[in-house]
């Protein structure tokens, strides 16, 4: 798809070619800060074999090569995600093999909508990884103030993540201060590097004053056109409606997932609908991918614990039922016993 430009892109190829040849260039603002989403390209770029197409002439090998080596790299994220996914169900939820099988095809499935030939598989793996390690400052700390140069929408989970529980999960920020102090250091990073790396190309990302515009013309164009409806409307209520009907249900925190966390897809849909243009905002909710798997695991499991325990509970019920009647026939039994000795004892006095 890549090779022939079938889908809509970002091209980043001539980004890895500035890395391996020089012959490239450095993207704007913000294609130019995904540095770590690139880098993992250039050993591919090197090991993978070439791949040629014979119907398509005109086109530059070494291009095409790292058209290559960053497909790979979006196909390894991607897997890489569905592994984090299995272990978080498996290790965090304790959940068994099928339901872990279950969220790892799940996240292969909804890669689709975060633009799989892209560089967001890439944030998304962060995200994943950054979620499974969220108890663990040593290792969650380092990563999350590197992550923006991963994807910046990484910096939007976690803002939003981190909001949603300093408002409505008591005592959090004292007993993840390091986390939270982590991600505003990352936020902190990044927009340092936004003001004096000197890339250009983010004006209308940074000028406050076209964020509301913004908001109403891809608002218009997401329920105006089928476009908007497949690639705006219905990937946000596939990422969304899990995590609102965990949140609705008051699920306990499972260690992952808390019901404040609804305010990642909500967010990430706000900062779809005000940064960007088109039909972009399914590819910026999709970021919530690990809280929409994580809650539908966690709903699926319930189901399937209510079923036994209702089975039980039908069990016991219909045995009380059972030993009622069965000591109401002996009862019966017992009685007419009785009746049949009195008609015995009556009818020998007559005889006497």
């Amino acid at each position: 798809m890549l090779a022939f430009n079938t889908t809509p892109r970002d091209d980043y190829a001539p980004f890895l070619l500035w890395f391996v040849s020089r012959q490239g260039r450095w993207p704007g603002s913000p294609f130019g800060y995904r540095v770590l989403s690139i880098i993992p390209a250039i050993p591919l770029f090197y090991i993978l074999p070439f791949y040629k197409f014979s119907l398509l002439p005109g086109t530059n090998l070494t291009y095409l090569k790292a058209t290559e080596a960053l497909s790979a790299v979006s196909f390894l994220a991607t897997a890489g995600a569905a592994t984090v996914a299995f272990k978080m169900v498996r290790s965090k939820l304790g959940r068994g093999l099928g339901e872990a099988a279950f969220a790892a095809m799940l996240t292969i499935a909804l890669a689709h909508f975060d633009g799989i030939g892209g560089v967001d598989p890439v944030g998304v793996l962060f995200v994943f990884v950054l979620l499974y390690c969220f108890e663990r400052g040593e290792i969650f700390c380092p990563l999350v103030i590197v992550a923006p140069f991963a994807n910046e929408k990484t910096l939007f989970f976690f803002l939003f993540l981190i909001a949603g529980r300093l408002i409505f999960v008591p005592s959090f920020w004292r007993s993840h201060i390091w986390q939270i102090a982590a991600v505003v250091a990352s936020l902190a990073i990044y927009i340092i590097a936004l003001k004096f790396s000197g890339l250009l190309g983010n004006e209308g990302q940074t000028e406050l004053g076209r964020r509301l515009p913004l908001l109403l013309i891809v608002s218009k164009t997401s329920v105006s056109s089928l476009k908007g409806v497949v690639r705006n409307i219905v990937p946000v209520l596939i990422f969304a409606a899990p995590c609102l009907w965990f949140a609705l249900r008051k699920k306990e925190a499972n260690g992952l997932m808390t019901a404040s966390d609804l305010a990642v897809p909500l967010g990430m849909l706000l900062v779809g609908l005000s940064f960007t243009e088109g039909v972009q905002v399914g590819r910026i909710v999709s970021y919530a991918m690990p809280l929409t798997i994580i809650a539908g695991v966690t709903l699926l499991g319930e189901r399937d614990d209510e079923g036994p325990e209702r089975y039980c509970i039908q069990a016991h019920r219909s045995g009380g039922v059972a030993e009622e009647i069965s000591q109401s026939t002996e009862r019966l039994s017992r009685e007419e016993g009785r009746q049949a000795m009195g008609s015995g004892v009556r009818a020998g006095w007559s005889r006497r």
